[in-house]
């Protein structure tokens, strides 16, 4: 058997271990942060493992092609980490298990608050009507109009400031939602605004705000797990957004409905064969060359990787030369393996190892599963309609984010990209009565979390 064999069988071996023992004992639900990190893990590891024994080509994008010594090195950097998380989410489970037991919980202030459908309605229609004037003005107009609106704007029309206003319609609907479920009339209009935002921005948007929506439906009917019709439902985002590069570009060039499907489907398999690219199945490979990188770096960056989100809110028209939110990959590219600047990303194991080595490879991803894990149970401890659940429920449709990017994605994707959201959060925050308590049973908790 060879060493990519062996690989394959520890990892699904481990992976099978880990989600079984969660399933058993570790009170896990489709909410739980640990169920995004083991489909993170099987999807960049397992499957990519299983790709390769098959006879997929390694990443060749660079000019120094990565090494299957280094994608094997970094297959065990995220077993360890694997095996780290799931003992520390058994032991936050136990942890609540003893908690349950007790009559009553306290829950103080902010957390406790019931949201006001007041603020969460201004908020929702600003935001729509935002978006809609964003998506009029910078995406969906004649080719005049498009070119009138990016004059004017001038150099702030490559600004993220004005760009995620394009999702702001879609996010203002699913706060709606919230508030009231999904009647079939405003489901199907969200439908189209979906359609729209994957047609007009980043594709993260689609994943993001398709799980946070089958967030809501699990949230207000109390259920651990989506329904069939649920789980095919993100299935079909997930087969969309492989391709959505290309769907996206083959629309705006005019192709029929025939011509993006073909286009589609040519760029998939094109991907997914044998000697194909891999496109958007390679994260293991390039986090194996990140972990190569800053070897030959020669030193760890000791948390600097945060550095630059003190200055991400500067809009890039006040700084051009502002640092990157992923300046250390930049740091670390090198005229062959020059990742920082084709869009390559670390996930949160290789930034991890770039700040602190082996150690950060167990260290970050054990810090997302405290952060989450801890939040998660105390969300869980509240009705649907409090602050604390809304923020929890936020937060974790950003998680495959999160663990695909790394830690400073946390404030990227959940401070910026959901700021509507955020900006709802704030606002309880800022009208709450500072003594305000509420009190909870126990038997809320053993039925939902």
């Amino acid at each position: 058997m060879s060493n990519l064999q062996w690989a394959l069988l520890t990892d699904f071996v481990l992976l099978s271990v880990c989600t079984s023992v969660l399933v058993s004992r570790g009170r896990l639900s489709a909410l739980h942060p640990a169920t995004a990190y083991l489909f993170f893990h099987a999807y960049t590891v397992t499957f990519r493992l299983f790709a390769l024994t098959l006879g997929a080509s390694l990443m060749r994008e660079l000019r120094e092609p990565v090494k299957l010594e280094e994608v094997l090195r970094a297959t065990r950097a995220f077993d360890l980490a694997l095996i780290a998380v799931t003992v520390l989410w058994l032991y936050l489970a136990a942890e609540e298990r003893h908690l349950t037991g007790r009559s009553m919980y306290v829950v103080s202030g902010f957390g406790g608050q019931t949201l006001s459908p007041k603020l969460v309605q201004l908020t929702a229609i600003i935001s729509v009507i935002v978006g809609l004037i964003a998506l009029r003005y910078l995406q969906f107009s004649d080719v005049d109009t498009l070119t009138a609106s990016r004059e004017a704007l001038g150099e702030w029309n490559r600004s993220t400031w004005v760009s995620m206003t394009k999702s702001w319609t879609l996010q203002g609907t699913l706060m709606l939602h919230y508030l009231v479920g999904f009647p079939p009339v405003r489901t199907a209009i969200t439908v189209g605004l979906f359609v729209m935002t994957a047609l007009s921005t980043a594709r993260y948007t689609l994943v993001v705000w398709g799980i946070f929506a089958c967030f809501i439906v699990l949230s207000r009917r109390h259920r651990r797990w989506p329904s069939v019709p649920q789980v095919l439902a993100l299935a079909a985002i997930g087969v969309v957004w492989f391709p959505l590069k290309i769907i996206r570009a083959s629309f705006w060039a005019g192709e029929d409905a025939e011509g993006i499907l073909k286009n589609a489907m040519t760029y998939t398999t094109t991907v997914l064969s044998p000697g194909g690219s891999g496109g958007d199945t390679v994260f293991l490979d390039q986090a194996a060359v990140v972990m190569t990188l800053v070897d030959q770096h020669g030193s760890y960056f000791y948390g600097r990787t945060f550095a630059p989100l003190l200055v991400m809110a500067i809009p890039k028209p006040w700084w051009p030369d502002k640092p990157a939110v992923n300046q250390y990959v930049r740091d670390i590219s090198t005229p062959t393996r020059p990742i920082g600047t084709v869009g390559m990303i670390a996930t949160i194991v290789g930034e991890g190892y770039a700040n602190f080595g082996w150690v950060g490879v167990v260290l970050y991803p054990l810090l997302a599963a405290y952060a989450y894990g801890k939040f998660y149970f105390c969300a869980m401890r509240l009705p649907h309609n409090s602050v604390l659940r809304f923020a929890y429920l936020v937060a974790a449709s950003m998680l495959i984010q999160v663990f695909r990017d790394g830690l400073t994605s946390v404030v990227l994707f959940t401070f910026v990209g959901a700021m509507p959201m955020t900006f709802v959060l704030y606002l309880h925050w800022l009208f709450t009565p500072r003594l305000k308590q509420h009190r909870f049973g126990a038997v809320g908790l053993r039925r939902v979390a």
